[in-house]
Protein backbone atom coordinates (compact mmCIF):
# COMPACT_ATOMS: atom_id res chain seq x y z
CA UNK A 1 0.00 0.00 0.00
CA UNK A 2 1.22 3.49 -0.84
CA UNK A 3 -0.12 6.56 0.97
CA UNK A 4 0.69 10.22 0.28
CA UNK A 5 -0.87 13.40 1.58
CA UNK A 6 -0.61 17.15 1.17
CA UNK A 7 -2.27 19.91 3.19
CA UNK A 8 -2.90 23.30 1.64
CA UNK A 9 -3.34 25.70 4.55
CA UNK A 10 -4.44 28.55 2.29
CA UNK A 11 -7.67 26.72 1.54
CA UNK A 12 -7.64 24.44 4.64
CA UNK A 13 -7.95 21.19 2.67
CA UNK A 14 -6.08 17.93 3.10
CA UNK A 15 -5.50 15.87 -0.03
CA UNK A 16 -4.66 12.20 0.33
CA UNK A 17 -4.18 9.29 -2.04
CA UNK A 18 -4.11 5.54 -1.45
CA UNK A 19 -2.73 2.99 -3.92
CA UNK A 20 -2.59 -0.79 -3.80
CA UNK A 21 -4.29 -3.20 -1.42
CA UNK A 22 -5.41 -1.47 1.79
CA UNK A 23 -6.25 -3.24 5.05
CA UNK A 24 -7.28 -1.76 8.40
CA UNK A 25 -3.71 -1.52 9.70
CA UNK A 26 -2.74 0.46 6.59
CA UNK A 27 -5.42 3.02 7.42
CA UNK A 28 -4.20 3.24 11.01
CA UNK A 29 -0.60 3.65 9.81
CA UNK A 30 -1.68 6.40 7.37
CA UNK A 31 -3.40 8.32 10.17
CA UNK A 32 -0.30 8.01 12.33
CA UNK A 33 1.89 9.22 9.45
CA UNK A 34 -0.24 12.26 8.73
CA UNK A 35 -1.04 13.14 12.33
CA UNK A 36 2.60 13.83 13.21
CA UNK A 37 2.72 16.49 10.50
CA UNK A 38 1.80 19.88 12.04
CA UNK A 39 0.15 20.94 8.78
CA UNK A 40 -2.42 18.13 9.10
CA UNK A 41 -4.07 19.64 12.14
CA UNK A 42 -4.97 22.86 10.34
CA UNK A 43 -7.14 21.28 7.64
CA UNK A 44 -10.90 21.63 7.63
CA UNK A 45 -11.92 19.60 4.56
CA UNK A 46 -10.52 16.47 2.95
CA UNK A 47 -10.33 15.03 -0.54
CA UNK A 48 -9.25 11.39 -0.70
CA UNK A 49 -8.35 9.60 -3.92
CA UNK A 50 -8.75 5.81 -3.80
CA UNK A 51 -9.04 5.22 -7.54
CA UNK A 52 -5.91 3.06 -7.55
CA UNK A 53 -6.63 1.27 -4.27
CA UNK A 54 -8.36 -1.99 -3.43
CA UNK A 55 -9.78 -2.06 0.08
CA UNK A 56 -9.89 -5.34 1.97
CA UNK A 57 -12.04 -4.30 4.93
CA UNK A 58 -15.16 -5.42 6.70
CA UNK A 59 -17.71 -2.99 8.14
CA UNK A 60 -16.38 -3.81 11.63
CA UNK A 61 -12.82 -3.02 10.45
CA UNK A 62 -14.04 0.35 9.20
CA UNK A 63 -15.91 1.16 12.41
CA UNK A 64 -12.88 0.16 14.53
CA UNK A 65 -10.68 2.36 12.35
CA UNK A 66 -13.00 5.36 12.66
CA UNK A 67 -13.18 4.97 16.45
CA UNK A 68 -9.36 4.99 16.52
CA UNK A 69 -9.19 8.45 14.90
CA UNK A 70 -8.07 11.34 17.12
CA UNK A 71 -10.75 13.65 18.50
CA UNK A 72 -9.09 16.71 16.94
CA UNK A 73 -9.28 15.15 13.46
CA UNK A 74 -13.01 15.77 12.88
CA UNK A 75 -14.12 16.92 9.41
CA UNK A 76 -17.07 18.99 8.27
CA UNK A 77 -16.77 17.62 4.69
CA UNK A 78 -14.90 14.67 3.20
CA UNK A 79 -14.96 13.89 -0.53
CA UNK A 80 -13.75 10.47 -1.69
CA UNK A 81 -12.98 9.74 -5.34
CA UNK A 82 -13.34 6.17 -6.67
CA UNK A 83 -13.45 4.38 -10.02
CA UNK A 84 -15.00 1.00 -9.18
CA UNK A 85 -18.25 -0.04 -7.56
CA UNK A 86 -16.37 -2.10 -4.96
CA UNK A 87 -14.48 0.93 -3.67
CA UNK A 88 -17.65 3.01 -3.95
CA UNK A 89 -19.27 0.58 -1.53
CA UNK A 90 -16.29 0.72 0.83
CA UNK A 91 -16.25 4.52 0.70
CA UNK A 92 -19.99 4.68 1.42
CA UNK A 93 -19.48 2.27 4.31
CA UNK A 94 -16.86 4.69 5.68
CA UNK A 95 -19.19 7.65 5.08
CA UNK A 96 -22.15 6.11 6.85
CA UNK A 97 -20.06 4.95 9.81
CA UNK A 98 -18.16 8.26 10.14
CA UNK A 99 -21.35 10.33 9.98
CA UNK A 100 -23.03 8.01 12.48
CA UNK A 101 -20.32 8.55 15.10
CA UNK A 102 -19.87 12.25 14.19
CA UNK A 103 -16.33 11.93 12.86
CA UNK A 104 -17.45 13.59 9.66
CA UNK A 105 -20.48 15.81 9.22
CA UNK A 106 -20.82 15.12 5.48
CA UNK A 107 -19.09 12.47 3.41
CA UNK A 108 -19.73 12.07 -0.31
CA UNK A 109 -18.34 9.60 -2.83
CA UNK A 110 -17.56 10.67 -6.39
CA UNK A 111 -16.40 9.01 -9.59
CA UNK A 112 -14.91 12.30 -10.81
CA UNK A 113 -12.27 14.53 -9.16
CA UNK A 114 -13.80 17.70 -10.61
CA UNK A 115 -17.18 16.89 -9.06
CA UNK A 116 -15.51 16.24 -5.70
CA UNK A 117 -13.64 19.55 -5.91
CA UNK A 118 -16.88 21.36 -6.79
CA UNK A 119 -18.69 19.81 -3.80
CA UNK A 120 -15.87 20.99 -1.51
CA UNK A 121 -16.00 24.47 -3.04
CA UNK A 122 -12.50 24.31 -4.56
CA UNK A 123 -13.45 23.73 -8.20
CA UNK A 124 -10.74 26.03 -9.58
CA UNK A 125 -7.97 24.67 -7.36
CA UNK A 126 -4.90 23.16 -9.01
CA UNK A 127 -1.51 22.30 -7.60
CA UNK A 128 1.45 20.82 -9.45
CA UNK A 129 2.45 19.01 -6.25
CA UNK A 130 -0.73 16.94 -6.53
CA UNK A 131 -0.53 15.37 -10.00
CA UNK A 132 -3.71 13.30 -9.67
CA UNK A 133 -5.81 16.33 -8.81
CA UNK A 134 -6.11 17.44 -12.44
Amino acid sequence: MKYVFFVDNDIEVAFERYEGVVVKQDLIDAVQQSSVDPEWKTKKLALTDIRDAQFDLTYNDMVEFIYSLPEWDRLPKHAIVVTRKTEHGTARMYGVASERISYCEQCQVFYNVDEAKHWLGIEDYTNPAIEWLG
